[in-house]
């Protein structure tokens, strides 16, 4: 299993100048085995080729390139990742904007995840989950994203936050995009993710999500009750450390048992 990163085609990104508030999924799919997906996502943001924009004739205007298919991250089968964006890079396109009156592209809040699969009905392999659900944890706790599944029909106005699929985002709808697909198990990749979240959370992170949280809830309706219970446990399980750093801070023992790491203490 090797990481790797590579430099992709320079109108594949623009500096980042918003907020990171979303976690995006996709799903390679090409003309080759599983195994080669990873590396063929990478050498595709590495091509010249690799040009969006037409020319007045309409044309693919190979010779004055702005935008191409980009992503940040894709994962192997093997577990194995390749980045091609750091987080203050953002991809030119990955998700883009929605319809008629968008004000705003996925790319623009989002750091996004290919996903390898050669074609709809393939299974995401255990390694990859594994992988997957690690770095979006890491991704979650930094910029204080809730693990949530939403759906964003609509790209206009206030921006939510949470983890969003390509077919499930008014960018991915327009393009007719059915990207992570049927094979994603929704189910288990929150599992696991919050399960990683948790083991790694401090106290300052719980605030962070829970104030993104706030805002999700006011903002979606879906998810809303699932998330909330969620958070809710968390913002107990910080009370319940403040309870017992007061009592430490006294001289009383704790009432249970929160790593050192977890704490920030030694």
């Amino acid at each position: 299993m090797t990481d790797v990163r590579v430099t992709p085609q320079r109108w594949l990104w623009q500096p980042r100048t918003k907020p990171i508030r979303l976690i995006e999924i996709h799903a390679t799919r090409g003309n080759t085995t599983p195994e080669k997906q990873k590396q063929a996502a990478l050498n595709w943001v590495q091509s010249p080729r690799n040009v969006g924009n037409l020319d007045g004739a309409r044309n693919i205007d190979y010779a004055n390139p702005e935008w191409g298919s980009s992503f940040s991250h894709v994962i192997g089968t093997d577990g194995s990742m390749g980045t091609v964006l750091d987080d203050n890079q953002m991809p030119t396109y990955s998700a883009g904007y929605g319809g008629v009156g968008s004000t705003y592209a996925i790319d623009e809040y989002a750091i996004s995840y290919e996903l390898a699969q050669s074609q709809a009905q393939e299974p995401f392999s255990d390694k990859l989950y594994d992988r997957l659900t690690t770095e979006v944890a890491i991704d979650c706790l930094k910029y204080g994203i809730p693990p949530v599944m939403i759906s964003i029909m609509s790209q206009k106005g206030d921006v939510p936050t949470g983890i969003v699929r390509h077919d499930r985002c008014e960018n991915g709808i327009k393009l007719g995009k059915t990207d992570p697909g049927v094979q994603f198990n929704e189910v288990r990749f929150i599992a696991m993710l919050k399960a990683n979240m948790e083991d790694d959370m401090t106290p300052q992170e719980v605030r962070n999500i829970v104030r993104a949280m706030k805002f999700h809830s006011e903002d979606r309706e879906g998810n809303q009750q699932e998330s909330v219970t969620t958070i809710s446990k968390w913002f107990g399980v910080l009370k319940e450390h403040q309870k017992d750093v007061d009592k430490h801070s006294a001289g009383e023992a704790h009432d249970h048992e929160i790593p050192a790491g977890r704490t920030g203490e030694a």
